[in-house]
């Protein structure tokens, strides 16, 4: 199936997804109705661990543990050189809590 340059609708991923997967046995445990139409988080939550991840929240707990009073601590581009922006959004996300 080519998408390109049309507009794909959840029924038309579902359609494609089931046909990719056609061989797979795990595929009638999926409940498309929890996943598609029902409210609120999904029903399973992937869990992500990476270096990645590890460095955006060790600099989210560096920045926390910073006195107020501190002079000495500065700020640095270094700091999140060559990060992607998942990891830029994870760092803000968890340092403005």
């Amino acid at each position: 199936a080519n998408f390109g340059d049309k507009t794909l609708t959840t029924y038309d991923f579902k359609d494609f997804f089931l046909d990719y997967f056609k061989d797979n046995k795990d595929l009638g445990k999926i409940d498309w109705e929890t996943w598609l139409k029902k409210p609120g988080m999904p029903p399973i939550l992937r869990k992500v661990e990476s270096k990645l991840i590890k460095d955006a929240q060790d600099l989210v707990t560096k920045w926390s543990n910073i006195d107020k009073d501190d002079n000495e601590f500065k700020a640095s581009s270094d700091d999140i050189k060559d990060w992607c922006v998942d990891q830029l959004t994870i760092f803000l996300d968890d340092v403005l809590k």
